[in-house]
């Protein structure tokens, strides 16, 4: 069975995560003293690796299920989703707050990028776009890498005097087969009179 989604830049990268935490400032940030990740589908080295790189540092309150969902999602796990997040024993010094956090988090699947597509490409090449990404048809998904290629296309389109480039990405996801196609629809718009 096929699932489609057509997902911005910032859905891709997104998360729909609960957050609970009686007391806590949206506005400050909050340090995690220790993550606890339950995900019986999540690896035990991706695990330690999202745990090792988050404690210690502070997120805004919801931020915290945004990073752990970049992170699995970087990881191949293309539709992963994080359902809620929780903070225990938050604790206040002066104008800094600590807590230890509960995240659940489903993974599903592992996906592979089956291949990248451009729709209304017209200035440059499409062998071109595709080298803006520096992630190979057939490697596992990885969001941050999507997420450089866009950068980097916009970048191109800007050096070429393209300043009002825009990119939506359409992933389509093939549950069969655990692969996802990811299509962008450029809107290449005028060229200013500073190209080169």
């Amino acid at each position: 069975m096929k699932r489609i989604a057509s997902i911005l830049i910032l859905a891709l990268l997104g998360c729909a995560a609960s957050a609970q935490a009686p007391d806590v400032s949206p506005k400050i940030p909050i340090q995690v003293r220790s993550l606890f990740i339950d995900s019986p589908e999540l690896p035990m080295r991706a695990r330690l690796d999202i745990i090792h790189s988050m404690v210690g540092k502070s997120y805004p309150l919801g931020e915290i299920g945004t990073h752990v969902l970049q992170a699995v999602r970087d990881d191949g796990f293309a539709a992963a989703t994080v359902t809620s997040v929780q903070l225990s024993k938050v604790m206040k010094t002066g104008n800094s707050e600590s807590a230890d956090v509960f995240i659940q988090l489903h993974t599903g699947a592992l996906f592979h990028l089956q291949k990248i597509g451009f729709d209304h490409a017209s200035v440059f090449p499409i062998e071109k776009l595709r080298a803006q990404f520096a992630i190979q048809d057939g490697a596992l998904f990885n969001a941050t890498a999507i997420g450089k290629g866009l950068d980097n296309l916009k970048n191109l389109y800007a050096g070429k005097g393209y300043t009002s480039f825009g990119a939506i990405p359409k992933l389509k996801y093939d549950d069969a087969q655990h692969t996802v196609v990811l299509t962008i629809d450029l809107n290449e718009g005028p060229k200013s009179g500073s190209g080169k």
